[in-house]
């Protein structure tokens, strides 16, 4: 009788030889990206207080701990880069009665598992968020937003929320510099 070793690891070999690829992030995308359209410039550029509101989950979205906990460090990373100065804003609560109120969604938070990111060769997956500021006094939009992180950059979801907060917030503070 043949030995059926031979056959068993050559069906190994084959099965598995495409499952241990790194997934690659196009050459044509960033791993992060924030796009910021000014509606009234005059409105934000006259900076004044602005109050964060927790990002809620979109339609792609659950709406559990993790998502919460995603808003929360992005509204960090935006926080944090206004605080370093330059920018005409000050963060302040809800309760101060600020002039600019900050909403925001969660569009995606997409994470692949390990199994499908060896088996199916797709990356970590992608953290997407839309939204607006508006004056607390009239409900005029004064600016909109959107960005996206690819997870496969950064250690961890949470890591790439707060370098999306970050990115925008910087972009937030160049359009409120006088």
């Amino acid at each position: 009788m043949m030995s059926i070793l031979p056959f068993m690891c050559a069906a190994f070999v084959f099965a598995f030889s495409g499952c241990f690829w790194q997934a690659q992030v196009k050459p044509s995308e960033k791993p992060l990206n924030v796009i910021v359209t000014p509606v009234d410039a005059a409105a934000l550029k006259s900076g004044g207080k602005i109050a964060f509101t927790p990002l809620k989950a979109g339609p792609q979205t659950s709406a559990d701990e993790q998502s919460d906990r995603v808003s929360l460090m992005i509204i960090k990373g935006i926080a944090n880069r206004l605080a370093q100065g330059g920018t005409s804003l000050i963060v302040a609560a809800p309760e101060d009665e600020p002039n600019l109120v900050f909403q925001g969604y969660i569009e995606e938070l997409l994470q692949n598992s390990r199994l499908k990111r060896l088996v199916l060769r797709r990356d970590k997956g992608r953290l997407a968020i839309s939204g607006e500021i508006w004056l607390s006094s009239t409900g005029a939009k004064v600016l909109t937003f959107a960005g996206y992180a690819h997870l496969g950059d950064f250690k961890d979801v949470f890591q790439a929320a707060g370098a999306l907060g970050e990115a925008l917030g910087y972009e937030i503070a160049a359009q409120t510099k006088p």
